[in-house]
C-alpha cells in the first residue's frame, strides 16, 4: 500500500498499543504525526477523546507542542493529524541508549527535563494540563528536537474511557489517583518523578555523585539542601501546599550555578540526533558495539542471536516467515528496508488485514523479536524494518 487515505506515505508506527496508534508519515503539506483510535478501542469514547485532543493541540502555541493540522473522518476512519517529523518516542530512544551502551551526560539530561517542562507550561499558558506523562509522550525528530503530545486527551497514557494503559510506566500526581484536579504543579511533580528514574542512566558530575550516593563533603552543604527542596516542595507536599514552578525553576538555576553545568539545548539536541542516528547507520560503517552475527536456522525453526544465546520459535510462524523476510531482504539488498506492508505480508500471507489492524500487528511481532535478542539487530529505517548492514548474518 503506497498511500493510504489518499494523502499518507511511508506510514510506519511509532505506537501502535493500547487504545490510541500514533503513526508517522509524510504528506504533500510535510511530516505528519497520525494519531488513530485502535480498532479495540470503543468507537464512541475514542471520538470524543480524539476530539478533544485535536482541540487541545490547537490551542497550544509552543515549538515542541505539535499542532492540529486536521481532525475528521477520511473514508471512514476518525484521526488527528499533527504537523510533526516526529521518527521515534522516549521509549524508543531508551532503548537504543541501552542497545549501546550510552548514558546520558549531566547537562542533556537536564536540558531534556527542562524542554519537557517548557512544553508543558505552553499548555499551562492556555489553561491544559497534561496531568499523566510518560516517556511515550516525549517524541523526538531525527534532528533532535522534542515535541510533547497527549494534551486535551493523553492518547499515550490513557484509554479511551481515561483509565490507565498497562503497557508502559506512567507518572503522575498522587492526587490523580484519588479523583484530584489537574494543576500546573501536579505536571510538574510528575515530570520530577519521571526526571528522578533517568537518574541511573545519567553521567553525574562529581558533586551531585557525592551528595546521591549519601557521602557529601563539606563543600556540598547548599546542594544538599537544595535537592532536598525539591522533596518538601513538591513531591512530599500537599497540593495546596505546594510551592510555585516559578521557584522550582529558581532552584535549578541555582544547581546549575554550583556544578558549573549551564543549560545548553543545543548540545541536547545534538547528543539526541547522534543516539538516534545509531538506529539507522550508513552501511559499512564500523559497528564495535555488537558482539556477534546472526545464525538462522532451517525455517527459522530456530536461531542464534548475536549475544550467543539460540532461540526456538517453534510454532511462531508470523515471527519465523517475518525473520526469514528480513533476512532475506539483508542479504540480497543490505540497508535497504523490508517496508511495512512487505512485513504484513510475509507474516500473514493471504490475509487482508483492516490498515490499523496490520499496523499493529507489525508493531508487535517487531517488538517481540527484538526482545527474543534480536534488540540491537532490527531497526527501523525509511518506512519499514531492516537488519543492521553490519550484523553478520548466515543461514545455519
Amino acid at each position: 500500500m503506497g498511500v493510504w487515505l489518499g494523502r499518507y506515505r511511508k506510514l510506519l508506527p511509532l505506537r501502535a498499543r493500547d487504545s490510541f496508534h500514533l503513526l508517522r508519515a509524510d504528506t504533500d503539506d510535510g511530516p505528519a504525526l497520525v494519531v488513530m483510535a485502535s480498532p479495540r478501542a470503543d468507537r464512541a469514547a475514542a471520538s470524543a477523546a480524539l476530539a478533544r485532543f485535536a482541540d487541545a493541540h490547537a490551542r497550544i502555541d509552543h515549538p515542541s507542542v505539535p499542532r492540529t493540522r486536521r481532525a475528521g473522518v477520511v473514508e471512514g476512519v476518525e484521526l488527528v493529524e499533527l504537523a510533526c517529523d516526529a521518527v521515534a518516542d522516549g521509549e524508543e530512544l531508551l532503548r537504543i541508549a541501552a542497545d549501546s551502551g550510552t548514558r546520558f551526560p549531566y547537562a542533556v539530561a537536564d536540558a531534556f527535563t527542562t524542554a519537557v517542562r517548557e512544553a508543558l507550561q505552553g499548555g499551562h499558558r492556555v489553561g491544559l494540563c497534561l496531568g499523566r506523562i510518560a516517556y511515550a509522550n516525549i517524541l523526538f525528530s531525527a534532528d533532535g528536537r522534542l515535541h510533547l503530545v497527549g494534551f486535551g486527551h493523553n492518547v499515550v497514557a490513557q484509554k479511551e474511557a481515561g483509565g490507565i494503559v498497562g503497557t508502559i510506566t506512567v507518572f503522575s500526581a498522587p492526587e490523580l489517583d484519588s479523583g484530584g484536579e489537574l494543576s500546573p504543579t501536579g505536571d510538574y511533580v510528575a515530570l520530577l518523578h519521571m526526571s528522578r528514574t533517568l537518574a541511573a542512566r545519567v553521567d553525574m558530575a562529581d558533586a551531585l555523585t557525592r551528595v546521591l550516593s549519601g557521602r557529601p563533603s563539606g563543600v556540598d552543604a547548599e546542594l544538599v539542601e537544595l535537592m532536598r527542596w525539591y522533596d518538601t516542595a513538591f513531591l512530599g507536599s500537599l497540593p495546596h501546599q505546594r510551592r510555585t514552578i516559578d521557584e522550582g525553576i529558581a532552584v535549578s538555576a541555582r544547581i546549575r550555578e554550583i556544578l558549573g553545568a549551564p543549560l545548553d539545548h543545543a548540545q541536547r539536541e545534538a547528543f539526541m540526533a547522534e543516539l538516534l542516528a545509531r538506529e539507522g547507520q550508513i552501511p559499512g560503517e564500523p559497528d564495535t558495539g555488537r558482539r556477534g552475527g546472526l545464525v538462522i536456522g532451517p525455517e527459522a525453526l530456530w536461531f542464534l542471536a548475536p549475544d550467543g544465546i539460540r532461540r526456538q520459535l517453534g510454532s511462531r510462524r508470523a515471527l519465523r516467515r517475518i525473520l526469514l523476510a528480513l533476512v532475506d531482504k539483508r542479504l540480497s539488498a543490505p540497508g535497504a528496508p523490508l517496508a511495512v506492508w512487505d512485513v504484513v505480508a510475509a507474516g500473514w500471507p493471504g490475509e487482508d488485514p483492516i490498515h490499523e489492524a496490520a499496523l499493529n500487528r507489525v508493531y508487535v511481532t517487531m517488538t517481540r523479536l527484538r526482545g527474543l535478542g534480536l534488540g540491537e539487530a532490527i531497526e527501523r529505517f525509511d518506512d519499514g524494518y531492516r537488519l543492521s548492514p553490519r550484523l553478520p548474518v548466515a543461514h545455519g
